[in-house]
């Protein structure tokens, strides 16, 4: 078993000007496909599996906008173990005056084994 905090993955991301919407903002999905690609990552790692796959995101929260000059910082860890799924919450963080918590999302992940079978996942969370 593993606890909480060792399921923890961070990435950092700088955006260029393809990826700005009219209101000179970061597009919404270009932000939800690097969650959604950094969830997997944080489940890969945690399986230790590279085929891991999304089945479904939910409370995707979009509380404040990412601007191009934003540092932006991914951070994702496992919440939930079920015997071949589990969770993993995304949130993106940028660096401005302080810290800020501008996305959210949770994705349900599943884990298969190469031949595309849904294959039990191993490591479990320790409960403190």
């Amino acid at each position: 078993r593993v606890p909480f905090a060792e399921t923890r993955t961070e990435a950092n991301r700088v955006f260029f000007p393809q990826f700005l919407n009219m209101n000179n903002t970061i597009f919404g999905g270009e932000l939800m496909r690097w969650m959604e690609a950094h969830a997997v990552q944080c489940g890969r790692m945690f399986t230790s599996n590279k085929e891991v796959r999304t089945l479904g995101m939910y409370n995707v929260v979009f509380s404040d906008a990412v601007h191009i000059q934003d540092w932006v910082s991914l951070n994702a860890h496992v919440v939930y173990v079920h015997r071949t799924t589990f969770e993993v919450e995304v949130e993106i963080m940028v660096e401005r005056d302080t810290k800020v918590v501008t996305n959210r999302a949770s994705f349900v992940l599943a884990n298969f084994d190469e031949a595309g079978q849904p294959m039990e996942v191993q490591t479990g969370l320790l409960l403190e």
